[in-house]
């Protein structure tokens, strides 16, 4: 089986993100290691990745559309990647002797493992297709969750689905993310962890399906099967103001690019009237003139916070009932929730 230099390092480079980082104890382990395994369908390259004791398996497998004269598995592990990405060559992978061989270099993969195989229960059949619009969005909600929070769920994102309005929705406790859809879908709501999302380039995702246990999502010829975090998501819905006193319309541009000025001097800053005041690590104060009508606006918050707030070039709106409470922060389909800081 001949594979390109750079179409065998793009596959690797792409699936060693989802292998498992295991103690050495587990280093046999086929958690630990990337598959290639090539059958009558085709060669596949699979990594897996065992987040925690919370949520199942999660893994990520590449169709390479190249087909071998033998059947068999081979097994790299994350050591073996770093060494074959610096070789120069075009790659020759024989199953049947279970050896990869570029240029000079003949490496030899003698060691058997016994293969994993992932459990798909109870898989609702019919798909999930999202939208264009959720598919940009989408990546700032994953960007929102926090993977190092004590209560497990909010180390994913929910994905939830009643009477065909589909909300995709990630905290940190700081700030609450929400984007929203029309699906015609049976009703659902699951928590995939956030990891493995993080691996998946949504603008080709083509669709997803939903199981007892996994989220198995498909994009193009790569398939993602992310573990589900048991638990019971926050009732967001609470957090979000239904009734605002203020509603300012901003210039996205603009104002996108009047923050990261400002994120250059300090991590905080605050809205009043025709200037925002910039703090750094020292206690400084920077303040920053601008043209953007926020009267009788009185409000502290993270700029990084908020620079995942905006996104696209849609219309930006910032909602707000009263000084040093949560205001809103509205982007197309992204609605953002932010905590304020009180000094």
């Amino acid at each position: 089986m001949q594979i390109s230099n750079k179409e065998l390092k793009d596959i690797l480079k792409r699936v060693e993100k989802g292998l498992t980082k295991l103690g050495k104890k587990d280093s046999l382990s086929a958690l630990s290691t990337v598959q290639l395994k090539s059958s009558s369908e085709g060669v596949e390259i699979t990594a897996h990745n065992n987040i925690d004791d919370y949520t199942p398996v999660s893994s990520i497998s590449v169709n390479t559309g190249i087909s071998s004269d033998h059947e068999g598995e081979i097994y790299l592990k994350k050591q073996d990647i770093a060494k074959i990405k610096k070789l120069k060559g075009d790659f020759d992978i024989d199953f049947k002797e279970n050896t990869i061989k570029s240029g000079a270099f003949k490496i030899e993969k003698t060691r058997i493992f016994e293969p994993y195989e992932i459990e798909i229960k109870n898989l609702k059949e019919s798909p999930v297709i999202l939208s264009d619009e959720i598919k940009d969005n989408i990546h700032h909600v994953i960007n929102v969750s926090d993977i190092k929070n004590p209560k497990w769920e909010l180390n994913g994102v929910l994905l939830e689905n009643k009477g065909n309005n589909l909300n995709i929705v990630a905290t940190d406790t700081r700030m609450l993310s929400i984007l929203n859809d029309d699906l015609k879908h049976e009703d659902f709501e699951v928590i995939p962890h956030k990891i493995p999302l993080e691996n998946v380039n949504f603008k080709d995702v083509d669709f997803m399906l939903i199981s007892e246990n996994h989220l198995v999502i498909k994009e193009k010829n790569i398939t993602h099967t992310i573990g589900i975090i048991k638990g019971k998501f926050p009732m967001y819905e609470r957090i979000i103001p239904h009734e605002n006193k203020v509603h300012i319309d901003l210039n996205k541009n603009d104002f996108n690019a009047a923050v990261k000025e400002c994120n250059i001097f300090g991590h905080d800053i605050t809205f009043e009237n025709d200037e925002f005041t910039v703090y750094d690590d020292e206690e400084n104060k920077i303040f920053y003139k601008h043209d953007f009508d926020f009267s009788d606006v009185n409000f502290t918050c993270n700029t990084a916070l908020l620079n995942k707030a905006l996104t696209g070039d849609e219309k930006l709106s910032i909602e707000f009932n009263d000084s040093n409470i949560p205001f809103t922060v509205n982007s197309g389909a992204l609605k953002s929730v932010i905590m304020p800081i009180v000094f």
